[in-house]
């Protein structure tokens, strides 16, 4: 396969799943070391912004991570449906309380990045 352009949407996938070898069974081990996300890339000279993340919490939960715009972060977590500020920025006015924000979850257990093509 060869791309000839830049795709509007670009889909990253964190692999922090590694798997451990006993002789009991094969089990899951999940990495939760954390990783530096940047709500902008660069691809070949193509500039990318951070559109949305799937974050795998403790016990395999997932939730779900919308940006709204660069201070505001939807948090979809089954039923409910939270705002919480992007920590992205360093005018984010919960960034030093304990109420986490996207970036703070993202680091820990970011597991699918979805970025979209801006120029």
């Amino acid at each position: 396969m060869t791309v000839t352009r830049a795709p509007q949407y670009l889909l990253i996938h964190l692999d922090r799943d590694s798997k451990k070898n006993d002789s009991a069974a094969t089990a899951a081990v999940v990495d939760a070391r954390p990783v530096l996300i940047d709500p902008l890339i660069k691809v070949g000279g193509r500039e990318y912004s951070l559109l949305s993340a799937i974050v795998r919490q403790e016990g395999g939960h997932y939730v779900t991570l919308h940006g709204l715009h660069p201070q505001k972060w939807v948090l979809f977590d089954d039923q409910t449906v939270s705002v919480i500020a992007s920590g992205f920025t360093s005018t984010d006015s919960s960034a030093a309380a304990a109420v986490p924000t996207a970036q703070s979850l993202m680091r820990q257990r970011a597991y699918l990045l979805l970025y979209k093509y801006i120029h």
